[in-house]
């Protein structure tokens, strides 16, 4: 590829990022914060805009744009499985009918490598960048498709081609789009990170050994350079997006299939990461060239939803077989400063000072953070129960999925 279309790739790379309302997991900034003002509080139970039944799954919802009949419309791109195939779909915004879907034959892997009991998946989110969309399988199946009608244009399955970590639960971190790469924790000797190019599919880097967990890698900047970091089985690690060069890595005890929670990243320096199965939580302190583990608690253990950090306050819903509860922590002492427990296991969205949080038996409350605490504004029964998927959040809409439905509804911004 000449420079001139390599530049132009890049170009619409960010170009698509800038338009497309929520491209990936954990929305335009990868940290589940929401832009827009914030949402009025309702009354009673929300009635949806819209609702449709799906096959099996939890990735979650990432919006883009696409042009139809001259117009730009919102659209909406997740994963789902039926009879041993998994389905690629874009639906339409504002009804939810389906513009195209994309399916392919994924086999499980027998047991005992996995257990696919509590879900088959696919968990993944769809990463939405220029024309293309660049998604990961429940088996380590990576496709990049055409936006506009869902054709393939390259495939790899990550997991058989290079060896990697088959996680007792299916495959389940989201890739990562850094310029003109597609970044896949894979697991194994020389390629626990593999980074394809996003033209054609070829392998722009392989690096590390380590077994990977089923949590998403983040982005983050530090000092004008920008790190991936990895909440990996026994480290947390930063590599350079680059060149798959490692930066730092402090250790940890946990075996990589307890690990789903992504970490969290704030200015000061400091990284929040959390599982649960008795581990807890650790802050993680960067240095100049290495990382600090500067405290290590059982009190908050975060199974497989996300955590956010506003101040130096990070909330979250601790607990995994036993009882459930919302929780906040001190990112500077690692004490737990909160304890609610009419919210159990939950996922979270910010908007301004507010947080929606879904609840994994589907309810929604919109929640002010105080100095105290927090304030409940508002609850409403959504869809029901194993709504395990994180909400998506664009403009006035909320959209909604548990294992096997997908629902859209109307929040009210102030």
């Amino acid at each position: 590829m000449n420079r001139l279309a390599a530049l132009l790739l890049v170009c619409l790379t960010h170009v698509a990022h800038a338009k497309d309302p929520w491209p990936t997991w954990g929305g335009p900034s990868g940290n589940f914060h929401a832009p827009g003002k914030p949402i009025k509080p309702w009354t009673g139970n929300l009635k949806a805009n819209w609702a449709r039944p799906l096959g099996e799954g939890y990735s979650a919802v990432s919006v883009g744009t696409l042009k139809e009949q001259g117009q730009m419309r919102d659209v909406l791109f997740t994963l789902f499985r039926q009879k041993g195939r998994e389905f690629v779909v874009a639906l339409r915004g504002e009804n939810g009918k389906q513009i195209w879907a994309h399916s392919y034959p994924a086999p499980h892997y027998p047991k005992p490598q996995t257990d696919l009991g509590p879900g088959p998946g696919p968990h993944a989110a769809p990463v939405l960048v220029g024309d293309r969309v660049i998604t990961l399988g429940v088996t380590g199946i990576l496709h990049c498709l055409d936006r506009s009608n869902g054709k393939k244009l390259w495939s790899h399955d990550v997991l058989r081609k290079f060896g990697g970590t088959i996680l007792y639960r299916g495959h389940s971190p989201t890739p990562v789009v850094f310029g003109k790469q597609v970044i896949v924790m894979v697991g194994g000797k020389g390629h626990a990170v593999v980074s394809f190019n996003l033209t054609d599919g070829s392998v722009h880097w392989q690096a590390l050994d380590f077994p990977i967990s089923h949590s998403t890698p983040i982005l983050i900047r530090r000092n004008g350079k920008t790190q991936l970091v990895a909440f990996a089985e026994k480290q947390f690690v930063a590599l350079d997006p680059a060149t798959g060069k490692q930066l730092w890595s402090a250790a940890h005890k946990v075996e990589g299939g307890y690990i789903a929670s992504m970490p969290v990243w704030g200015n000061d320096n400091r990284l929040f990461f959390s599982s649960a199965y008795g581990s807890g939580s650790w802050c993680v302190e960067l240095q100049k060239s290495s990382a600090k583990v500067v405290w290590n608690t059982p009190r908050m253990q975060i199974h497989h939803s996300n955590a956010i950090r506003i101040g130096d306050t990070v909330y979250g819903a601790s607990g995994d077989f036993g009882r459930k509860i919302f929780k906040a922590i001190n990112i500077r002492t690692g004490k737990v400063t909160l304890q609610e427990r009419k919210i159990g296991r939950c996922s979270l969205v910010l908007v301004g000072k507010q947080l929606l949080v879904l609840d994994e038996q589907g309810r929604l409350f919109l929640v002010q953070p105080t100095a105290n605490g927090i304030e409940i504004l508002a609850q409403s029964q959504l869809i029901g129960g194993q709504a395990w998927t994180p909400p998506t959040l664009v403009g006035g809409t909320l959209f909604v999925r548990n294992r096997k439905k997908l629902a859209a509804y109307p929040m009210l911004r102030e």
